[in-house]
């Protein structure tokens, strides 16, 4: 501890001999700022509307700036504007931009008159977003016709149109390059996002996360062991919020953001207010969830083969699952008068699941406000309260003995779960002899709650001194609580914990940015533009987490201090602090060629003493070839209207393996003869420890045709990812078995297609189409230590030469020609050593060949219609459920060993310790591998607008559906379920999870 604090001592220096003397420069030409900017100003009224251009209809929510200025506002819901600003007399310029529309400048003079109207401005659609406007990384607006990367913007209406309860569960199918995967269908939701495949062996693959300049925690801890199951924090945000989303891919773009930017950059920026009378947003939606899918069970009448035995069978899916209804309000209010523009917004979501007992509840307030100091200075504050609540349950097998679903397939059919007239649950013994706790009583008795209290917040100064320049300093907090508690009473039929069990467990988590980032444009000569962008960051976080749990309590006393043996665990100031500072240059060559250089420098905590500092450049060029005067004039420009070539080079890093104090040989405190002492960890401690490094090359092109009806963006990449950390085998001489160590390395290469098209364009009809396709190909380079096991009951493997996460693990026997080999019962046999022991081989692959989306968005007059199709193609899945379901004779499998039709051995060979060649399929792991393809409709909605009708201005009724069909050939729930998500990289390993639900929503939303 005292070196961690030396070091962040050490770089706090470090940083203020960076950072003061430009701050106390930056103070400094502030205070010189020129008297003309303080004389001869007068109060402007400047107002105005953007339409549509081919329809006239209005543009809300585009985004209208006076450049050179901080001065900005949306337009309403009616594309009307108003900017309230002092200046001096003179011409400016007039900004227009919105997601979807090529970007527009309108000239305009500001003089005597303080009332100036502008001409109603029209906007030009633009098919491809070539021309779109985004923010990337902290280098403020930018034209996507001057970037070299491919980024995708997301906006609200696509969010808002697709139901869903969490902010990256919106994402699902929008993005090119995007793996984003539903592990389970509980209210509470796991969602785990790849951007351009698996960027890490042993730590979590999520992107790092922005919010309005907030760098949010999105962690994944475990206060209890509800299985493989673990909440995403990003729950806490209420998508209604937002405004839109950017995703910033690969290295290649990301570089800005350092160290930690291996996985891909999201950044989330939520709606704010604009000047005029006050505009209420009211929107309300009832859900209704059903299990899509059950699984078929052993329904034979007897127990046995003979028939001798008759018995009544019960399917436990009758019991445990129900259709489950929710609902959600919603309201809003902004506006804004003067110099200060104001959005309020407040929420409550409740949801039951689809397993009796689980539910969520989220309220939300939210209050974004923008104070113009002066023509050239803003001060923006985002203030964001969110308190979730769940009402979890057990569920899949790593849950141990008290799931509901583990108890349904470790069951007997044969038993009625429900508990007699005095309240009493019956023991549900396997057929196996297995028996684990009633699934019913673990819904009706058995309590598991999980609570948290969030805030994220945001001040953000930004300043325009002067022509050219503009600069802005940020400060984000994000804190939340997160307490959890299982109350297990005592008398119950679990296995481990029938004399009951309590616990209680709390973690508290507070992470701070500091951003400063400073832009001069300038042009150069009539044909040579240059903007140059420098920065710094300062980055910390903190985490404590307690828990105490106890076993043989007292009845009725829900309390750890309740029973015999109590046990505790404790985490505390496990801190991180980052410092970054870059600079980056980009030149415009008439205005269609465009060159950027950036590098940027971390410092951290975390790292190794002789690996403090790091360093991730990149460099790119983009080049508008349709901009040519020879192109214009061809006839390939006719038909090809907008051409442009990119290429880009850049290094990131990666920090979600290295804990705060890996570096160290840490201690565990312990009792030995009554006295306090401490044990060395079996991990040696990483004093060179450094961040995972990721080096990617990005090539693309960007087209339009057919006057910009069709837009195309293909993008390749080629992503080396070098310095991933391993535990690699020490010697036993030195005391420890493993050591974290920068030693590995992992390939991924792409190809990602967009295609955004307008097939039919008339004044009542329009029919917009997009279809996202992409492919990944990863392979594991070099893990300087053979096979390493990262999951799946270790399963799931990393194997060089092979995809990162590839089951490896027993195998049929099969002849010369693939075909597999059967004993003389019919059972296939397992696939032997020459010495007689299990050969362990590559089994399955749950990296998908190819994933694709298409959507179709069609409005008629007063109504619209919007349906999504994924695709997801060539993933094979771990089947745990039916494994386990079909060996314990639940499922339907096992009706045919008790009809004849398969040996009694099928499953389990009672002699399998002498016949190792013949243990039963239940030993054989490449049995219960299948083809998890599918083809999902997503989403699907319908809507009838209307307007100006009771004093409405505006609004929507309308049906939403989500997850309401796939068609695959899966013989489980789903084959998007991964019980393993907490583990980061495993994928395609289905246990007993939550099925995903099909939901149904009723909507209405309207404006005043």
């Amino acid at each position: 501890m005292r070196q961690h604090n030396k070091l962040i001592r050490e770089t706090a220096s470090m940083w203020g001999k960076i950072t003061l003397p430009c701050m106390l420069a930056l103070a400094t030409m502030l205070w010189l700022l020129p008297p003309s900017l303080l004389a001869q100003q007068l109060r402007y009224t400047i107002s105005g509307k953007v339409l549509e251009s081919a329809t006239r209809q209005p543009v809300a929510g585009a985004t209208v700036r006076i450049d050179n200025t901080v001065l900005g506002t949306p337009t309403d819901p009616n594309g009307n504007f108003t900017l309230t600003a002092t200046l001096q007399p003179g011409n400016y310029t007039l900004s227009v931009s919105y997601i979807g529309y090529k970007p527009k400048q309108v000239r305009f003079t500001l003089g005597d008159n303080n009332q100036v109207r502008v001409e109603d401005i029209l906007l030009e659609e633009d098919a491809a977003r070539a021309a779109e406007v985004v923010v990337t990384g902290t280098a403020g607006l930018t034209s996507k016709r001057e970037l070299a990367n491919a980024i995708t913007t997301v906006t609200s209406r696509e969010i808002q149109n697709g139901a869903a309860q969490q902010i990256d569960q919106a994402l699902q199918g929008k993005i090119p390059g995007a793996m984003i995967n539903q592990n389970s269908g509980n209210p509470g939701g796991s969602i785990s996002i790849q951007l351009r495949g698996p960027n890490t062996i042993l730590g979590n693959t999520d992107p790092l996360y922005i919010i309005d300049g907030v760098i949010v925690n999105n962690d994944r801890n475990v206060l209890l062991n509800l299985g493989g199951y673990v909440q995403n924090r990003l729950v806490d945000i209420n998508p209604n919020d937002i405004e839109r989303i950017e995703v910033v891919k690969g290295a290649a773009a990301a570089a800005i953001y350092g160290s930690r930017a291996n996985n891909g950059v999201i950044q989330i920026f939520t709606k704010r207010g604009s000047a005029g009378e006050p505009k209420i947003e009211y929107s309300t939606r009832f859900n209704f969830d059903q299990v899509r899918k059950r699984l078929a069970i052993n329904d034979f009448p007897f127990l046995d083969a003979a028939r001798t035995i008759p018995t009544q069978r019960f399917d436990y899916q009758d019991f445990f699952f129900q259709n489950a209804f929710g609902t959600e309000q919603y309201l809003s209010v902004s506006g804004g008068s003067g110099n200060t523009n104001y959005f309020l917004s407040g929420s409550y979501l409740g949801n039951q699941g689809i397993i009796k007992g689980m539910a969520i509840q989220r309220t939300s307030a939210r209050a974004n406000l923008d104070q113009i100091l002066t023509s050239w200075a803003r001060v923006s504050l985002n203030l964001n309260y969110n308190y979730t609540e769940t009402q979890d349950k057990a569920n899949n097998a790593t849950s141990g003995n008290d799931g509901v679903l583990v108890g349904f397939v470790f069951g007997n059919t044969a038993i009625d779960p429900r508990p007699n007239a005095l309240g009493e649950y019956p023991v549900t013994r396997s057929a196996t002899g297995i028996a684990l706790a009633n699934p019913l009583e673990v819904i009706d008795r058995f309590r598991y709650t999980q609570a948290t209290n969030r805030f994220v917040g945001s001040a953000r100064l930004d300043i325009a001194p002067f022509e050219g320049f503009s600069a802005d300093a940020t400060f984000g907090y994000d804190t939340y609580t997160q307490n959890g508690t299982i109350s297990i009473p005592p008398g119950n039929t679990s296995f481990d914990f029938r004399n009951g069990f309590q616990r209680f467990a709390t973690q508290s988590v507070r992470q701070v940015n500091i951003d400063v980032n400073a832009r001069y444009f300038r042009e150069l000569s009539d044909w040579l533009k240059s903007t140059t962008l420098i920065g710094g960051t300062l980055q910390y976080d903190e985490t404590d987490i307690l828990g105490a749990q106890t076993i043989n309590t007292t009845p009725n006393v829900e309390i750890v201090g309740g029973g015999v043996t109590t046990i505790a665990n404790e985490t505390r100031d496990v801190m991180r602090t980052i410092y970054g500072a870059f600079i980056q240059q980009t030149f415009g060559l008439y205005d269609r060629f465009y060159l950027t250089g950036a590098i940027r420098m971390d410092v951290s905590s975390v790292f190794g003493k002789d690996e403090r500092f790091q360093f991730f450049p990149k460099v790119s060029a983009s080049y508008v070839l349709s901009d040519e005067a020879f192109w214009k004039e061809s006839a390939l420009g006719n038909t090809i209207n907008n051409l442009k070539l990119r290429a880009a080079l850049g290094y990131s890093g990666g920090l979600t393996v290295i804990g705060a104090f890996d570096r160290f040989t840490n201690y565990a405190p312990t009792n030995y003869d009554g006295k306090a002492a401490i044990l060395p960890s079996a991990l040696l401690g990483s004093p060179n420890i450094r961040p995972e490094r990721q080096r990617e090359v990005e090539v693309g092109i960007d087209a339009t045709f057919l006057g910009d009806r069709i837009g195309i963006e293909l993008t390749y990449y080629d992503k080396l990812l070098t310095d991933l950390l391993i535990r690699r085998n020490v010697a036993a001489s030195t005391g420890f078995s493993q050591q974290l160590d920068n030693v590995g390395t992992v390939s991924n290469r792409g190809l990602e297609v967009l295609l955004r098209t307008t097939p039919v364009q008339t004044n009542d009809l329009r029919w917009d189409a997009t279809v996202n396709f992409f492919f990944n190909r990863n392979e594991v380079v070099d893990t300087k230590g053979g096979i390493i096991a990262i999951g799946v009951y270790g399963f799931a493997s990393a194997i060089n030469g092979q995809p990162l996460g590839v089951f490896y693990s027993s195998a049929y026997k099969r002849d010369a020609n693939g075909n597999i080999q059967f004993s003389p019962d019919g059972v296939p046999l397992r696939q032997l050593n020459p010495d007689g022991s299990v050969q362990l081989k590559v089994i399955g692959d749950p990296n998908p060949d190819w994933q694709a989306t298409v959507i179709n968005e069609l409005s008629w007059r007063e109504f619209s219609f919007r349906l999504q199709i994924d695709i997801l193609q060539g993933r094979q899945v771990l089947n745990f459920t039916n494994r386990n379901g079909e060996q314990n004779q639940v499922l339907a499998g096992y009706r045919e060993v008790l009809e004849g039709r398969r040996a009694p051995g099928y499953y389990t060979n009672p002699r399998f310790a002498v016949e190792p060649e013949n243990p039963g399929v239940f030993r054989i792991i490449e049995h219960w591998i299948e083809d998890g393809s599918y083809v999902k409709i997503r989403e699907a909605s319908l809507f009838y607008n209307f307007s100006n009708i009771f004093g409405i201005r505006s609004g929507q009724i309308g049906l939403i559906g989500r997850n309401l069909f796939s068609f695959d050939r899966y013989n489980g729930y789903d084959p998007e379920l991964n019980a393993f998500a907490r583990q980061g990289v495993p994928t395609g390993a289905d246990d007993t999870e939550t099925p995903i639900p099909r939901s149904l929503s009723l909507a209405l939303r309207i404006n005043f």
